[in-house]
């Protein structure tokens, strides 16, 4: 086993006791957990090894039939604003599927806190994204959305 993956099960183990909202850690593989909140939410986390990294996906609504179009054609920008200037992506589970949240990450220090704050960083993005969906499916303005995507208002997330 690397040295890596080694540092990747240890820290999933003290994650959490140490954060207060996360309910229950799942490990599903040697690399992969499904870590449940206690708000409902959850995410999937993966590490690879080569390269290192930490994947880590979170499903967002299926969108309502009628609305699908826009909705992909937003997640398509999206893809397009954050290529090279976020590790994120959206995608899709399988046709007419849920939409997924896809973060790839490498942890500088690999430690605890560096891992508890991209955790919160993630879901705090994945939060943005399933709002902005919600108003795309209330008939919120395609434009006015849109912009909401960008890098640039979500600066404060990306940090």
């Amino acid at each position: 086993m690397s040295t890596g993956l080694t540092i990747a099960q240890t820290l999933m183990h003290e994650i959490g006791p140490e954060l207060a909202e996360i309910e229950t850690i799942i490990q599903q593989e040697i690399d992969s957990w499904a870590i449940q909140f206690f708000d409902g939410e959850m995410i999937h986390v993966l590490y690879q090894v080569s390269p290192s990294r930490w994947v880590m996906s979170y499903e967002l609504d299926a969108p309502e039939i009628s609305n699908q179009a826009e909705i992909y054609a937003a997640m398509l920008c999206t893809n397009l604003l954050y290529q090279g200037v976020a590790p994120l992506k959206v995608a899709l589970s399988k046709p007419g599927g849920v939409l997924l949240l896809i973060g790839e990450f490498q942890l500088t220090e690999a430690s605890l806190d560096e891992l508890q704050i991209l955790i919160q960083q993630f879901l705090m993005y994945a939060a943005h994204i399933s709002d902005q969906i919600s108003l795309l499916e209330e008939g919120e303005p395609k434009d006015k959305v849109a912009s909401d995507f960008s890098p640039q208002v979500n600066a404060h997330i990306l940090a």
